[in-house]
């Protein structure tokens, strides 16, 4: 459409001014709807473009984290990223000595981080979560699009919290940090991310240096 087309003209333009800043950077695209009526929250007929460039942190020295049950009712809302990041904020302060806390629902479904999609590996196969309350993560869909350059088979699927005595590892992802190594997970002292999960990683850093420069 000529919007999208507008829109890709844009961004393209910011990046070739701005190639400088993305050396150690991610870069954010976000479209709002703008001011809104107030007697109409649905109407809009001003809405922003906002882009913003993100240091893009080195793996912490410590990824420990923590599998808790979600505070805050999911719903089928939960699937689209918002500027709304209040919930996933209190959910992680409720576990502050933990890197990642990882949310499962009250049937024992495994959902997502409150800021990283999880990955498990059993027997070389890479499973990630699947459900129609979580936000889909733009690495953990690279992964799952991507598996001959990363180089295993990645299934996404319902997790139940019972499997996580028979995951041999586990990883985490987000567009910030990439794939994220955990060196160990409360009250599952066997599970932590080890050979395959480093292949991963590096796989998914080498695909990052191939993009285009611009």
């Amino acid at each position: 459409s000529e919007i999208k087309s507008h829109l890709d003209d844009l961004i393209m333009k910011i990046l070739k001014e701005n190639y400088m800043a993305l050396n150690n950077s991610t870069l954010n695209i976000y479209l709002t709807a703008g001011p809104t009526n107030p007697n109409n929250f649905y109407e809009s007929t001003n809405p922003q473009l906002i882009i913003k460039f993100k240091h893009t942190p080195q793996q912490p020295a410590s990824t420990n984290i923590i599998f808790a049950k979600a505070i805050y009712t999911r719903n089928n809302l939960n699937r689209y990223k918002t500027l709304a990041y209040l919930p996933n904020i209190l959910e992680k302060k409720l576990h502050p000595n933990y890197f990642e806390t990882i949310l499962h629902d009250q049937n024992q479904e495994i959902l997502e981080g409150t800021k990283t999609s999880v990955f498990f590996i059993k027997n070389k196969e890479v499973i990630t979560t699947l459900s129609p309350f979580i936000l889909p993560g733009i690495t953990q869909n690279f992964l799952t699009l991507n598996q001959k350059e990363i180089g295993y088979r990645v299934t996404q699927r319902k997790v139940e919290l019972s499997e996580l005595a028979d995951f041999d590892e586990i990883f985490l992802t987000n567009s910030l940090g990439g794939v994220i190594l955990v060196d160990s997970v409360h009250k599952y002292p066997n599970l932590k991310s080890e050979f395959i999960s480093e292949n991963i990683q590096s796989a998914y850093n080498n695909c990052l240096k191939l993009w285009p420069t611009y």
